[in-house]
C-alpha cells in the first residue's frame, strides 16, 4: 500500500507510465500478428490505432511534470497538491493530443508511416509540430522544477542543521527522491528526442531511413523500461515492495534480528553493562 504525502502523484504517474507501456506493447503486438498472418486491416482502423499512439506517449511525458509540481508544492511551498489538482491538469494535458487525433481522422491527406503503411495525416502541420514539441517540453519543465527543489532542499538543510532542527536522514531521503525525479525527467528527453527529430524531418517531406526509425523505437522503449526501474530504486515504498515480492526483504530482516539477538547474548555473558545500547552497535 502506497502511503505518505506523495501518494497521489506517485499513483497518477505510475498509472500513466503503465498505460503508455501497455498501449505501446499491444499496438506493436497487433502490428506483428497482422504482418505474420497477412490479415487485412481496414485503412481507418489502422490510421486510428497509429494516431492514437500519440495520446499514449503523453502520460509518460507529463507524468514526471505532475510529480515535480506535487513535490514542489509540498517541499518548497509547504502546501498539499490534492487529487483535484491532478484531475484538473489532465484536461489541458490531454486536450492537445485528442485535438490532434481528431484532426488526423478528419483529414484527407494520406502519408506512408513506418508502422501500418498508409495512414491519415493531419493537414494542420502547426498542430502536429506543437504536439511533437510538447513531448520534450513537459519533461524539460519537470527537470527545471526538480532542480529548484534540490536547491531548496540543500539550502534548507544547511539552515536547519545550523539550528539543530532537522535530522540527516530526512534530508538524505528528500535528496534521494529528488535525484530520482531528475533522472525520470531527463529520461523522456533522451528517449524521445531522436524520435521527435525524425518525425519533424519526415513530416516535412525529408527521407528518414528505416534503420533510423528502428533505432528511435529501440531508444523510446528503453525509456519505457527504465522509468519503473528508477522508481523502484529511488522510492523506498516501491523498493521495499519489490524486495518483499521476491522474498528478499524478509530474509534481510531475519539476518538483522539474528545478529542483534547474538549481540544481546554476548552482552549478557560479559556481565552487567550500564549502557546496553553499546552492545548492540
Amino acid at each position: 500500500m502506497i502511503t505518505g504525502k506523495y501518494k497521489t502523484s506517485i499513483v497518477v504517474m505510475t498509472i500513466g507510465n503503465l498505460y503508455s507501456a501497455l498501449y505501446t506493447a499491444f499496438f506493436h503486438l497487433f502490428y506483428i500478428i497482422v504482418n505474420f498472418t497477412n490479415t487485412p486491416v481496414d485503412f481507418y482502423i489502422c490510421s486510428f490505432l497509429r494516431r492514437f499512439a500519440v495520446t499514449s506517449y503523453c502520460p509518460i511525458s507529463y507524468g514526471c511534470l505532475l510529480v515535480a509540481l506535487d513535490r514542489f508544492f509540498a517541499i518548497c511551498l509547504d502546501h498539499r497538491f490534492p487529487l483535484l489538482y491532478h484531475m484538473v491538469l489532465q484536461i489541458p494535458f490531454l486536450a492537445v493530443p485528442i485535438w490532434l487525433l481528431y484532426s488526423h481522422m478528419t483529414s484527407n491527406r494520406v502519408m506512408m508511416e513506418d508502422i501500418c503503411g498508409p495512414t491519415l495525416l493531419s493537414e494542420n502541420t502547426l498542430l502536429a509540430d506543437m504536439t511533437t514539441y510538447i513531448l520534450i517540453v513537459y519533461p524539460l519543465v519537470a527537470l527545471i522544477i526538480n532542480c529548484l527543489i534540490l536547491i531548496f532542499i540543500t539550502r534548507s538543510a544547511k539552515r536547519m542543521r545550523t539550528l539543530g532542527l532537522e535530522g540527516v536522514n530526512k534530508v538524505k531521503t528528500r535528496r534521494q527522491i529528488t535525484f530520482g525525479m531528475i533522472l525520470q525527467s531527463i529520461l523522456p528527453i533522451c528517449s524521445q528526442l531522436p524520435m521527435v527529430t525524425s518525425a519533424l524531418l519526415y513530416f516535412r517531406g525529408h527521407f528518414v531511413p528505416q534503420l533510423v526509425w528502428d533505432f528511435n523505437n529501440v531508444i523510446f522503449h528503453i525509456g519505457l523500461t527504465l522509468n519503473p526501474v528508477i522508481t523502484v530504486i529511488f522510492v523506498k515504498q516501491f523498493r521495499l515492495a519489490v524486495l518483499k515480492y521476491f522474498n528478499l526483504y524478509s530474509a534481510t530482516a531475519k539476518v538483522t534480528i539474528v545478529a542483534l539477538s547474538r549481540s544481546v547474548k554476548l552482552g549478557m555473558h560479559a556481565g552487567p553493562n550500564p549502557n546496553p545500547s553499546v552492545s548492540l552497535s
